[in-house]
Parts: C-alpha cells; structure tokens; sequence
C-alpha cells in the first residue's frame, strides 16, 4: 500500500501548492459529496499530507501516519446495553458524507424507526422515495422487528435467513406473508460459513 499512499500525499502536496499560488477554489460548503447508499465494495478514503485512513469496508480499514502504519483492519461494532453480541457497523451503516474537514459515517439501526418513519412517510406522500423498510442482521433484534412490523406499515424487510439460520420462518416470515410485507433475505450464505462448509464437497450430478 506504499504507492498508493504515497500517490495520496502526492496529491496532497499539490493541491497545497495551488492554494499557495492563489488558485480561486470552490466554497467549502460546495465541496460536500453525500452517498445514501453505501455500498460493501467502495473505497473510503480521508487523508492529509502525512495521514490517511483508507480501504474497503468489508475488508476494514488502514490507518497510516507516513511512514508508520497505525491501524489494519479497521471496523466499527456497536453493542446495546444488555446484549451479548455486537451489531457489525458494515449492516447498519446508511450514509457517508465527504467535506474537506471530515468523512462522516451515519448509522441508524431498529432504534431508530420511531423517530424516521414519520419523516419517510412524508417523503413517500410527497414522492421523494417509493418504498419504507427496516432491516436487520441479528436474530436478537427479531422480536423487535416484529414489533415494528406490527406498529408502522412497511413494504419490505430485511432479516438474516438462510438454511443455516432458519429463525426468521417461525414468526416474521408468515407475519410479513399475512401482511403483504416483501422480504429480502440477508446474509443468506451465513458471511460465507456456508460456503466453507461445502467447499470439499462434490457437486451432485445434477449440478455438475
């Protein structure tokens, strides 16, 4: 990651130099880039002349102070009080936001559905946005789905399912059935456990 980096500090260099020579530059409220869609292949990147933190969220990611590696790996987890298991940042992350003073990274998990289903069911009146869902990636926080199944009218969900990880069909899944909510199914290899377990194993003929 040496040439990368020093291809960051290069540009950073430059960049230094056309502020020293007076080149006009934009408003520093114009230089704001917003995804709403964080995607589990983009490239984050934040980096001054002798810093950078960068990488892919899936893989974590790297924090350099040249020439010294700081940080690899990086990932961010929370966990609610009382519970015994974390929630992957990578499920709950909704929004990055990149200024010249800061990348901001904006999570909202099921505590938060009070408070923005009001605020997406304007945008869906006034049609800034078709759809209203919740998602999720743990079994512990299907009891609270459900409740906000019942409580507010979604048009899909988002729960972890697969043949691993079958909690979903005892409740939420014939909810969802009886009220016409859509379901995607995540982590339906189970972060690839699945596909380990199998890995050694022969395609039947069927399939080969």
């Amino acid at each position: 990651m040496l040439l990368p980096l020093g291809m960051l500090l290069g540009c950073a260099s430059a960049l230094g130099a056309q502020l020293a020579a007076g080149v006009p530059q934009q408003p520093l409220s114009r230089l704001v880039w917003s995804s709403d869609a964080p995607l589990p292949s983009r490239f984050i990147s934040a980096h001054g002349r002798r810093a950078a933190l960068f990488g892919y969220s899936e893989n974590g990611l790297e924090a350099w102070a040249y020439p010294l590696q700081i940080l690899n790996g990086y990932r961010v987890s929370f966990r609610q009080q009382g519970a015994a298991t974390e929630i992957e940042g990578q499920a709950v992350l909704r929004r990055i936001t990149y200024s010249p003073q800061a990348v901001t990274r904006t999570y909202v998990g099921l505590n938060g559905v009070a408070e923005l289903i009001p605020t997406m069911q304007e945008w869906k009146k006034a049609g800034r946005i078709r759809y209203i869902g919740a998602t999720t990636s743990r079994v512990g926080q299907h009891a609270q789905m459900l409740q906000v199944m019942h409580n507010y009218p979604l048009d899909f969900i988002q729960v972890d399912y697969s043949i691993a990880n079958r909690d979903a069909a005892e409740a939420i899944l014939p909810f969802a059935e009886e009220r016409r909510i859509g379901v995607l199914a995540n982590l339906p290899f189970g972060h690839a456990t699945l596909l380990r377990q199998a890995a050694d194993r022969k395609l039947p003929p069927w399939a080969a």
